[in-house]
């Protein structure tokens, strides 16, 4: 398949989507090979493009949809929900992921994909596992907390840590308070590096029928990109929480990106195994074209 490249294919999309609208950009980079100067290539362009960029080349496994790399401006990343998105989109309209269960390989582990059809559209799910909370945290536990700008005492709910191959810091605040919180990037770091985290992931449950209304921002650590628009390897870590509080929550929407103009939503839902969280959301290429990745089993 992928022998049709005689040079790499780069692309912009724009994952978790709302209604052909926002989305979290990841620039897709499609090569035959895994050389050198692909690599070079995925990095410059992350450099440039200012956005994370997924290197999709062929895996050295056949029963492998393809291998996954990720870059930022700074740094390579073992795994990204959003980017991982873009590529399965990006191979589907391509013609190269058809309809059915499919796996790519990533430096973390490999990812179970449901690719099927909805309404017209491409439904795609990202199963991730070992969702886990490792530990739970009293707010004066991180003393940075009190001086982040937007962050009251008053306003904080919760603070754990959890997640799955790339582990978070979340920390739950009422509604109302979340675009008024902005970290410095210094903060971050110190925050993420006293708890060996990868990012600080801020959310707030807003009141519903059904309590499966997330907000959430997320500032990662490092790499050069000051906040996320959407973090679909957050998602289990959250779900993790929210089941704690309500054992029958089985699916559940995020909204994210808001303050930053570029809204996202992730439909998340349960898995069959303990830890398991299904993660998904619609895919808008940089040409208006549509394609939908999502949990076939939300509206």
């Amino acid at each position: 398949m992928f022998e049709r490249f005689l040079e790499p294919l780069i692309d912009t999309c724009f994952a978790f989507s709302v209604e052909g609208t926002g989305g979290n950009p990841a620039a897709v980079m499609v090569s035959k090979t895994e050389s050198t100067q692909a690599i070079s290539l995925a990095k410059t362009t992350a450099s440039l493009r200012g956005m994370e960029t997924t290197l999709v080349v062929p895996s050295s496994q056949a029963n492998h949809l393809a291998k996954l790399r990720f870059f930022v401006p700074n740094a390579e990343m073992a795994m990204c929900g959003h980017g991982t998105l873009a590529a399965v989109a990006k191979l589907h309209q391509l013609g190269m992921a058809g309809l059915g269960d499919h796996s790519v390989e990533t430096q973390a582990a490999v990812f179970a994909l449901q690719v099927g059809e909805k309404e017209g559209r491409t439904a795609v799910d990202m199963l991730t596992t070992d969702n886990k909370i490792t530990h739970v945290l009293q707010r004066q536990d991180i003393q940075e907390l009190d001086r982040i700008s937007g962050l009251e005492i008053a306003d904080t709910v919760a603070v754990f840590l959890g997640g799955n191959v790339r582990p978070k810091t979340y920390i739950e605040v009422t509604d109302g308070c979340l675009d008024h919180i902005q970290p410095t990037s210094s903060q971050v770091q110190s925050i993420c590096d006293a708890h060996a985290t990868t990012g600080i992931y801020i959310f707030s449950q807003r009141a519903s029928p059904s309590y499966n209304h997330i907000e959430a921002r997320h500032f990662p650590c490092g790499g050069g990109l000051y906040e996320d628009a959407a973090t679909g390897v957050a998602a289990g870590g959250l779900a993790c929480h929210l089941t704690g509080r309500l054992q029958d929550l089985d699916t559940f929407k995020i909204y994210q990106g808001r303050a930053m103009g570029n809204c996202s939503r992730l439909n998340v839902r349960r898995g069959d195994g303990p830890g398991e969280w299904w993660v998904g959301g619609m895919v808008r290429q940089a040409c208006d074209a549509l394609i939908v990745l999502g949990s076939s089993n939300i509206a």
